[in-house]
């Protein structure tokens, strides 16, 4: 048992302001609290931090044995990003990050229909690279290779390689649903700090995926 005078959140706000100084010289930082009322009370101290607040890089869970509870919560300065399990615990949902269940929306097509459309999205894109199994589709791009500019110096064979192979934003979309059935639509926010760009990568791949068929 680790006794600090401010208690448990006196002993976490210490472990964020030492993270504050190491940062990605650690993956992950983590802490278990006892008390349910300081978990909204840390992540007000997480959502303090500028870097934090605009990667929405943290999680919260619960954990149960027997009648006991406990809550976890994660943060790191990196770019990977947990899984929307992880980072939304389901009785503090308010503490969740934001952009932690990134995007849902429903199309109006069978599951199949879908997945092929998402296959040529993601095929008119620069790609750093693709996965695809079992209706769930993972991709990393190296910036905001949709835009109008992007479009533009790519019909006119301009291709920027300043970035080359720096992966500043990866990506998962999931489509599911009963066959014969709407078509439901997740895209997650997986790898990059980039919160702007992520929004962005959201708004386009529902905009043509809704357009009428």
């Amino acid at each position: 048992m680790v006794y600090t005078p401010n208690g448990e959140l006196g002993f976490a706000k210490r472990m964020l302001q030492e993270s504050l100084t190491l940062r990605t010289r650690v993956q992950w930082y983590s802490t278990l609290f006892g008390n349910l009322s300081s978990v909204p009370a840390f992540v007000a101290e997480l959502k303090a931090v500028p870097d934090l607040l605009a990667t929405g890089n943290w999680a919260v869970t619960d954990m149960v044995q027997g009648i006991t509870k406990r809550w976890a919560v994660a943060w790191s300065f990196g770019d990977r990003k947990p899984t929307a399990g992880v980072a939304v615990s389901k009785s503090l949902k308010g503490c969740s990050p934001p952009l932690g269940l990134g995007l849902e929306f429903a199309v109006a097509r069978q599951c199949g229909v879908v997945e092929e459309e998402v296959v040529g999205l993601l095929g008119e894109l620069e790609l750093i690279e693709m996965k695809r199994g079992n209706g769930e589709f993972y991709g990393e791009v190296k910036g905001n290779v949709w835009s109008r500019a992007a479009r533009r110096a790519k019909a006119n064979g301009v291709i920027d390689t300043s970035t080359d192979g720096e992966v500043k934003l990866g990506f998962l979309i999931i489509v599911s649903g009963s066959e014969g059935r709407t078509a439901t639509v997740n895209v997650r926010w997986k790898r990059g700090q980039d919160g702007v760009l992520f929004e962005s990568l959201c708004g386009m791949v529902k905009r043509k995926l809704q357009l009428e068929k």
